[in-house]
Order: C-alpha cells, then structure tokens, then sequence
C-alpha cells in the first residue's frame, strides 16, 4: 500500500509541476483535481490500515486495478499536442471510480 502511495504522491506532484512549467498543460485542471482528491482519500486508506492493521479487501482490490488501468494508459511520455491530453483524460477516467469508492469501514 505504501508504495502505492508513494506512486500517487509521485504522479501528482509531476502532474503539478507539468502545468507549472508548460503553457499546454491548463487543459489538465480536472485530471489534477481527480488525482489530488484521490490521493486524500488513499492517504486514509493507509491511515486506516496501519491503525486497525487490516484492510477491507474488495475495496483494495478495486484501488489495485483501477490505479494499473490508469498507468497503462498514461501517455509513455510527455509532448504538447491534443493527443498527449486526450491521453491524459483517458487515463483519468480510471481514476474518476476511486473518487466515489467507499473507504470507511
């Protein structure tokens, strides 16, 4: 789970400095917005693990492929064009589950 976590922590981060540092990237708002919300509500995940020392398995499971279907379709790397954007935003769309996934047990 923590790295996981970390990949999360990562991908964010570059997403973030991306659209610090590239004039194309403003169209990338919702995939950051998606990915910040995401990473809250893993970090609890975590938190919730290493208090209770269990996890409840579907919802993990779920986390675990949705974040794999996300990496397989991440552009493998990084140009300014419409079609590393529209890459980006089917990528998202395996990320926009993991928003409404209930992680209270």
């Amino acid at each position: 789970m923590f790295d996981v976590y970390t990949s999360i922590i990562f991908v964010n981060d570059r997403l973030t400095q991306l659209k610090e540092n590239t004039k194309s990237f403003s169209e990338m708002d919702e995939l950051i917005n998606d990915f910040m919300i995401f990473r809250i509500r893993y970090a609890s995940l975590v938190r919730q693990q290493i208090v209770s020392d269990s996890v409840h398995s579907e919802v993990l499971a779920k986390v675990i492929d949705q974040i794999q279907l996300f990496e397989g379709d991440l552009p493998k790397e990084y140009e300014s064009s419409k079609e590393f954007t529209n890459q980006l935003n089917a990528a998202d769309q395996h990320i926009k589950p993991l928003l409404y996934i209930s992680i209270n047990l």
